[in-house]
């Protein structure tokens, strides 16, 4: 996959839709521009577009932070604006610390390296480039081959006042020696719920609605966790049972707000092993659930009534 936006576009551990990815949409430069980007510390560090990389991509790169002197390097982006009701954020990608840095032999002497976000209450984007600083994110120690970091942020309320945001590299050294880390895949998510994604869990409509799954062979051993396929939209995602090329089940859920004042549910399974499917709004802290005891094919859900919870 070409970076055209410097290393800011999804991993591909990462399934959220590309619509809610920030990064991509925003105006970040490219590998041959990097003037979205600015240093802390002008003066000792250094951001450059740099061949390795952390998927093995031979057409792309990653992002090079380097400092030559002892303590912290910071860059972050340019600042964009929260959309309105969101509450969560997600941020990662994959880091790395180069081999020339030596031995690591004590505390003091290792290289840190930092992939987060912060938000302030800023009027504007120039005073949040003005203002922006920091970390904001539990620093990685010591990775010598690529390391996979995410890191949530979430408001606890709806606070407007928190309004403009940036994402933050860093790498730091304390014994007043050089450092250097590289970047890669990072991307910035937001979400409206609290629903991230992982192996065995699907996210929709911006992280409110989350999905699990059992299924439960007939052979008698036992039961399993439903597992997320790669093919997901926001609204719609795949589960699987027995393999990542064994499609068993799409779950849907989509806003029927405007035509009935719920959520909707539709479920089409292509199985007849037994499982069952949790469906939660997380937002409104309920959940349904959908069954299929085994043994015929099973039928399709569509549930019109699923959730009443569009005044949240």
């Amino acid at each position: 996959m070409s970076k055209l936006f410097l290393v800011l576009a999804l991993a591909l551990v990462v399934t959220a839709p590309a619509e809610a990815n920030l990064l991509r949409s925003g105006d970040f430069g490219s590998a041959t521009d990097l003037a979205a980007w600015r240093a802390d510390r002008p003066d000792s560090t250094t951001l450059e577009w740099f061949p390795r990389d952390g998927t093995d991509d031979i057409v792309s790169g990653s992002l090079k932070l380097s400092g030559r002197q002892g303590g912290s390097q910071v860059f972050v982006t340019s600042c964009f604006e929260r959309p309105a009701g969101v509450r969560f954020f997600e941020v990662g990608g994959r880091v790395a610390i180069l081999d020339d840095q030596g031995p690591q032999v004590s505390a003091d002497s290792r290289v840190m390296a930092f992939l987060g976000m912060d938000f302030l209450s800023a009027e504007s984007e120039e005073d949040c480039l003005a203002r922006a600083n920091g970390f904001g994110a539990t620093p990685l120690v010591g990775p010598r081959s690529w390391t996979d970091t995410k890191n949530v942020l979430s408001f606890d309320e709806v606070r407007p006042e928190i309004n403009w945001g940036f994402v933050t590299l860093g790498v730091d050294r304390r014994n007043n020696a050089g450092a250097t880390a590289i970047f890669d895949g990072i991307y910035a998510v937001a979400r409206k719920g609290r629903c991230f994604p992982t192996e065995t869990t699907t996210c929709y409509l911006e992280g409110r609605f989350m999905v699990t799954g059992e299924f439960y062979p007939p052979d008698g051993s036992g039961s399993g966790s439903a597992r997320a396929a790669a093919l997901q939209s926001d609204n719609s995602g795949v589960l699987t049972f027995f393999g990542p090329e064994n499609w068993e089940i799409l779950v849907k859920v989509l806003d029927g707000c405007s035509l009935n004042e719920r959520y909707w549910v539709f479920l089409a399974a292509t199985t007849n092993v037994r499982f069952r499917v949790v469906v939660r709004d997380l937002l409104a802290e309920t959940a349904r659930v959908y069954e299929h005891p085994g043994g015929d094919p099973a039928p399709a859900t569509t549930d019109i009534d699923a959730f009443p919870t569009c005044g949240l």
